[in-house]
């Protein structure tokens, strides 16, 4: 991922903080108006926010959403100055059309075309200069990256609260609430994963696995785990790959552990015998299948970095296809940031506490009612220690 360098007087596009384009900007959206447009489409703008019938609150705050305003307000102006009527009609009624517009532009801007004509009958040519606009970015996209993103690393941080704050990490159980979360955000082992199997015996593993590789076949005889008779997987998530050779499968064991509890040597003795299952029983050997298991807490014992490499940080067991990690949530969590943090600098996010706790009480308070106060939602500056 390339690295940001930070310049006094100049950025990437070779202009000063001042004046540089955001990121997805026509060219000709970063500085003056078109000849076509009218003469000033700012004070337009402008007349809208004082009439109260501009679509959009306060001011952009990332590059995502400079770059939506500006498509707005130059297809906008155009609209306004071509269309009959529009200047005269009701406050309520140039809202409403507004806000479609604006609607149209972020999620449908090929519908558009068709709306411009058939809706408010915009002469042609004045149709061709706004799909001109629309052709030279990529909106959309922008707006759906910047989203995901920003999701995402809000989840980061509300995960963070909910493992390393004093109250919820003394609450939290493993099985019933941090499982069931992760278990939604399969994203966290990489892009490409999805989940398989969900706290299931190593024989459900075994027909998930079978199932991934098109084989419909019948597990007449269960898998025995060494010590724990069926043995009970806590996650494990999978992954193909054609990537001009042939189909290869991946498939990720993942053993979850609470807060509190250090992955030490029964931990790690525990993954080992999950992974060592699945080498001895011939049923899961298959060409261009490689196995990973990876056990993950909040805290390593002194056992694992006696086993783990120096080179891959956390692996502590390779060989041919089986590989076994232990990580902490740390480092799963700093791993994922960076991944995002080229995006998160040039889109411009910004990503508070406040703003993550709210998505983990939206989102997931069916599993942490019980963990975390109700009142550590309410107050936004409200902190989950509080």
């Amino acid at each position: 991922m390339p690295e940001s360098t930070d310049h006094d007087a100049t950025d990437m596009y070779g202009a000063t903080s001042a004046h540089r384009p955001h990121a997805g900007a026509p060219a000709h959206l970063t500085g003056s108006p078109p000849a076509d447009d009218v003469s000033d489409w700012t004070s337009l703008i402008d007349r809208w926010k004082a009439a109260g019938i501009y679509p959009f609150d306060g001011e952009p705050s990332t590059a995502a959403e400079t770059v939506e305003r500006e498509i707005f307000s130059k297809v906008a102006s155009v609209i306004a100055t071509h269309l009959p009527g529009f200047g005269a009609a009701p406050a309520m009624d140039r809202a409403f059309q507004l806000r479609m517009l604006r609607h149209a532009i972020e999620t449908q801007p090929k519908a558009l075309a068709r709306i411009l004509d058939e809706v408010l009958h915009l002469p042609r040519e004045q149709q061709e200069s706004i799909s001109a606009v629309l052709a030279d970015t990529s909106l959309p996209a922008v707006c759906s990256t910047a989203s995901l993103v920003t999701e995402r690393l809000r989840f980061l941080s509300g995960l963070e609260a909910i493992l390393f704050d004093d109250t919820p990490r003394k609450r939290i159980k493993e099985r019933s609430q941090l499982h069931r979360i992760i278990a939604e955000n399969c994203w966290l082992f990489g892009e490409d994963f999805t989940l398989s199997v969900d706290d299931r015996s190593l024989t459900e593993v075994l027909r998930a696995h079978k199932r991934l590789l098109g084989e419909h076949v019948a597990i007449d005889e269960p898998v025995r785990h060494p010590t724990l008779g069926g043995g009970i997987v806590d996650l494990m998530l999978s992954k193909a790959t054609r990537l001009h050779r042939p189909r290869t499968l991946t498939h990720l064991v993942v053993e979850l552990k609470a807060p509190g509890v250090k992955i030490d040597v029964a931990e790690v003795g525990q993954i080992e015998k999950y992974a060592r299952t699945v080498m001895d029983d011939p049923r899961f050997r298959e060409a261009g299948v490689t196995w990973q298991f990876c056990v993950i807490s909040d805290e390593l014992g002194e056992y694992v970095p006696f086993r783990s490499s120096l080179d891959a940080p956390g692996l502590i067991y390779q060989r041919h296809d089986v590989t076994i990690y232990a990580k902490t949530w740390a480092q799963v969590i700093d791993e994922n940031r960076s991944r995002l943090k080229f995006l998160e600098e040039k889109l411009e996010l910004q990503i508070d506490k406040a703003s993550a706790l709210k998505l983990m009480h939206t989102r997931y308070a069916r599993f942490l009612k019980e963990a975390i106060p109700a009142n550590a939602w309410g107050d936004p500056a409200t902190s989950l220690t509080a």
